[in-house]
């Protein structure tokens, strides 16, 4: 009998133990509770697991954690112009559900803040803006006193603005400075600047926070019309290109010079020299990849021209456009894949219009932007992504008024539309700055009841959002506004206001 109770009292335990091991360890979920959400947001947990976000509510992650595991949640993706900001984030279980919050806003323009060298009377124009993928910018504008004509730039980092910075100075004269960004922290800055009575092509570098002293790209200079301000583009591995026109003797050419590990190539002319060329704009990818385009005269009638740089050499001259009777800027786009965009205006008999090419291989035939039935149009700027997406925005008059129109491309042209509102006031020349991943952002001076303010309006994949006014309340004349886009969707805006005086003035938008 005291066997049998022994050995039914060893199985039993037996038993017992292995109940106990088979039994499923108690895990816990990382939950988080959404709001503010326009679109989907992706977060990661630990580097791995994903939770897609698509509307305000709560949610889990799929992967549960054992008691004392650490979980880090992260932002992966979200619309491109939200902050979404994780409260809670990371820790570890502690014998329950961990709770993260997630709380998505729009990004919203900040209040105008002036940017203008107080050590100098007012006096600033000539504006130029461009940011870096992190979010960060950089402006530059010219700024004179006693007939002193100076260069300066500010850095935008970290939330705030660097003291304004001199890059250059002439009692000469200065032309219209053309900037562009590399990588972090890094730009060029190239600028016309009259030296013993003659224009030369002048450079200073960014890099660790100061600019180089200025330098030369060219010898004197015979410049053809007014300085437009030389084409320049610069790519995240710190490539750069410039273009600029030049007239050795004998007709205008055009010219370019390549930067890379530090240093600029020797000059080389990207036209056929059959005929003369003027106001070049270049495009840089990231690839290396260059397109330039430039208002071509030839026998009394203007063209508009281009050149591609790849495989390490200019490809020669290609002329876009047929003959037309005026003068005009082109504008020219690159994406990464190869894909070129230019735009233009040109005399259609009475009015002139707006016209573009795109490029896939080889160059399509010119196709006319918004109506025959609409009036003049001119001052277009030109942008396309890497999917091949191309945005247009230009000046248009309707009704008596001018307005900013827009049209996009996606295999085809879609048809024109108005992107101002209507207040009654003309619209000046836009800016635009887009994104390789689509996303723009479009600026333009317009004349309301209370003055001449800045709009602005956000680009997604070809669609707009409403129009806003960025400039404080009371500007009497708002004037060139400027933009810059960053890949994090931070912007910047840059303008000039006349109330006797000229000012330069800056809007984020973060």
């Amino acid at each position: 009998m005291t066997v049998r109770l022994f050995v039914f009292a060893s199985i039993l335990a037996i038993l017992l133990l292995a109940g106990c091991g088979s039994q499923t360890p108690v895990t816990y979920a990382v939950k988080v509770t959404a709001s503010g959400i326009d679109g989907p947001v992706v977060l990661r947990n630990n580097g791995s697991d994903t939770l897609t976000v698509p509307a305000d509510g709560a949610y889990a992650f799929a992967k549960k954690l054992p008691d004392g595991a650490a979980y880090q949640v992260e932002v992966s993706e979200r619309p491109f112009f939200r902050n979404c900001v994780l409260s809670g984030a990371a820790g570890t279980i502690q014998g329950k559900d961990a709770e993260v919050d997630l709380a998505c806003a729009a990004k919203a323009w900040a209040g105008a803040q002036e940017l203008g060298d107080p050590g100098t009377a007012p006096g600033a124009w000539s504006l130029t803006a461009a940011a870096w993928p992190n979010g960060d910018a950089v402006v530059a504008w010219q700024q004179t006193q006693g007939g002193v004509y100076r260069l300066y730039a500010r850095v935008f980092s970290g939330g705030s603005w660097g003291a304004a910075q001199k890059v250059a100075e002439s009692s000469e004269g200065l032309g219209r400075p053309a900037l562009a960004t590399g990588s972090a922290g890094r730009a060029l800055l190239v600028w016309y600047e009259k030296l013993g009575g003659q224009f030369q092509l002048r450079w200073s570098e960014l890099a660790g926070g100061a600019w180089s002293a200025p330098a030369s790209l060219t010898g004197p200079l015979n410049l053809a019309g007014s300085l437009v301000p030389p084409g320049l583009d610069m790519n995240a591995s710190d490539e750069a290109v410039v273009v600029w026109p030049h007239d050795p003797g004998g007709g205008v050419r055009i010219y370019a010079r390549r930067f890379s590990s530090g240093a600029w190539s020797s000059p080389v002319t990207v036209d056929d020299g059959t005929a003369q060329g003027i106001y070049p704009a270049v495009a840089l990818a990231a690839d290396g990849a260059a397109l330039a385009a430039w208002l071509r005269v030839d026998g009394g009638q203007f063209y508009v021209s281009t050149s591609r740089f790849q495989s390490g050499a200019w490809q020669g001259e290609e002329v876009v456009s047929a003959a037309f009777g005026s003068q005009t800027l082109p504008s020219a786009a690159l994406n990464g894949s190869g894909r070129g965009l230019v735009a233009w205006w040109q005399a259609a008999p009475g009015e002139t219009k707006v016209y573009a090419v795109t490029y896939d291989g080889g160059w399509s035939s010119p196709e006319l932007l918004g109506s025959d039935a609409s009036g003049n149009a001119s001052f277009p700027q030109a942008g396309m992504d890497d999917a091949g997406r191309g945005l247009v925005v230009w000046t248009q008059e309707q009704g008596g008024t001018r307005v900013v129109a827009y049209a996009t491309y996606e295999a085809a042209w879609q048809t024109a539309a108005v992107l101002s509102p209507a207040t009654g006031g003309d619209a000046e020349r836009p800016s635009l700055a887009l994104d390789p991943s689509g996303h723009a952002v479009a600026l333009w001076a317009q004349a309301t009841q209370v003055g001449d303010v800045v709009y602005a309006a956000r680009f997604s994949q070809g669609s707009p959002d409403a129009p806003e006014v960025i400039t404080a309340p009371g500007v009497v004349q708002a004037v060139e506004p400027q933009a810059a886009l960053a890949a994090t969707g931070d912007a910047v805006a840059l303008w000039w206001q006349d109330a006797g005086n000229k000012r330069i003035f800056a809007s984020v938008l973060r």
